[in-house]
């Protein structure tokens, strides 16, 4: 009789074969469903796109209204002068000159005033306005290296004038009143509308004295204030009651900066600037008021002019830029946020729908035009405490009704505060911003690493 075998034909293997395709179904359903999120993360910058072209439109709107109210009070100011110009002679046949027109500037020159600045506003929006009476003196003298018969034969010296280039007239208080110690004259626009000028006697200057002047110059401007050290020798001497002022240009030999307001120091020589004591207005304007535009060049452009003394007055930090800087981290909060939610998911053994990564993303992606919309009308800081408190307690609550363990729900959300407050304190610093961030991020990753060990995932 033959043994009975039938035991033999269902070997034991088999449960230990099902629990093997288990594990392998559980870290291929991981697997897809970090597609799955990297997918949606993916998905989520096209509302991350919108919102930056928001914050653009936004920018836009806000630098119209500034342009509005600077077109109407004063733009940024730019002042040469005072310099004489001598018309050159023409030709016999009065069909061209015989050389280009001659500039002479000063021999010293001495300004010093105080700015005095507000806000305008225009609906939501602030632009810095100012208003400075300058007292602008020194004096004149020819130039050793000019040829004085020279100048009577090629110059029409008895049209000589003092000029002065202001960038827009329109913020003049006053009339300019140039005043030498033979005569006071209130000075003109030229016709072309670029100059303040009054006539000059240039019989002094010929016999080699010198002509001192004066004139009170109150003008209206906004944002920035762009001043041509004319002299041989130049000094500057500018208080003003804006506690943030930037600098360009020729920068102050000394500047004192409080909470009250600065007071900012200048001595510039000839031999600092690019350009000569005399040399013809083509060249002058060409090179030098290039920048300047005269009446209608983006303001930006005027912080290049290197041979300025220049003083921006902008009030306070622009919210837009800020919003962009911080839009550009959104990617970082969402990946960051979907680790931790997934994390908490396998570990509480509690299954988080598709759907709901979405909402979550939706609200971080949210969090951004609240901030923008906050910060119209609130300083930053506050802006974005307000905006980053709503979207983490939007999320924990939610997180808590999903997973019906309020413990954890508050760890996301103490884990998202600790996230917010560092990409605030990203935002607030300049020079070791890229820094502060490559550290931060290591240590991230450090974290997840630790986390992820405590994680079975072959379970």
């Amino acid at each position: 009789m033959e043994p009975n075998t039938s035991s033999e034909a269902n070997p034991t293997p088999q449960p230990a074969t099902k629990a093997k395709e288990s594990k392998l179904s559980f870290s291929m359903k991981i697997l897809l469903k970090l597609l799955i999120i990297f997918s949606l993360s993916l998905l989520l910058l096209i509302p991350k796109v919108m919102i930056s072209n928001l914050i653009d439109e936004r920018e836009q709107t806000s630098q119209e209204a500034k342009e509005d109210i600077a077109k109407k009070w004063g733009k940024s100011q730019c002042v040469a002068g005072p310099f004489i110009c001598i018309p050159a002679k023409y030709n016999k046949d009065k069909t061209a000159k015989l050389t280009d027109d001659l500039i002479i500037f000063p021999e010293t020159f001495e300004i010093s005033g105080e700015i005095n600045t507000q806000s305008l506003h225009r609906g939501i929006y602030d632009v810095a306005v100012y208003s400075a009476p300058f007292d602008v003196k020194g004096s004149f003298r020819l130039p050793e290296e000019l040829n004085r018969d020279n100048l009577a034969k090629n110059y029409e010296l008895d049209q000589a004038q003092y000029m002065f280039f202001i960038r827009q007239l329109r913020g003049l208080n006053d009339y300019v009143v140039f005043t030498t110690p033979q005569q006071k004259q209130r000075m003109l626009s030229t016709k072309d509308n670029r100059y303040l000028a009054c006539d000059a006697d240039m019989q002094q200057l010929l016999n080699g004295d010198t002509i001192a002047y004066s004139l009170l110059l109150d003008l209206k401007g906004s944002e920035g204030l762009y001043l041509l050290p004319v002299g041989s020798t130049s000094n500057a001497r500018i208080s003003s009651n804006s506690t943030a002022p930037s600098f360009t240009g020729f920068l102050p030999d000394n500047r004192e900066i409080n909470e009250k307001g600065f007071t900012a120091d200048w001595n510039v020589i000839a031999l600092n600037r690019t350009f000569a004591q005399t040399l013809p207005l083509e060249t002058f304007e060409d090179d030098i008021l290039a920048d300047a535009g005269y009446r209608y060049s983006n303001d930006n452009d005027l912080k290049t002019m290197d041979d300025f003394m220049g003083i921006s007055l902008k009030t306070g930090v622009n919210q837009y830029q800020q919003n962009t800087r911080a839009n550009k981290y959104a990617y970082l909060i969402i990946i960051l946020t979907f680790i931790t939610v997934l994390f908490v998911e396998i570990r509480k053994e509690n299954p988080i729908h598709l759907v709901q990564y979405l909402l979550v993303g939706i609200a971080l992606v949210l969090f951004y035009t609240l901030l923008l919309s906050f910060s119209e009308f609130l300083a930053f800081g506050w802006a974005y405490l307000i905006a980053a408190a709503m979207t983490i307690g939007l999320i924990t609550a939610y997180m808590a009704a999903i997973l019906k363990i309020r413990k954890t729900a508050f760890t996301i959300g103490a884990l998202m505060s600790a996230l917010y407050i560092y990409i605030y304190i990203l935002l607030s610093m300049e020079t070791f911003s890229l820094l502060a961030g490559s550290i931060g991020l290591f240590i991230i990753l450090a974290l997840i690493m630790v986390a992820s060990q405590k994680i079975n995932w072959y379970k």
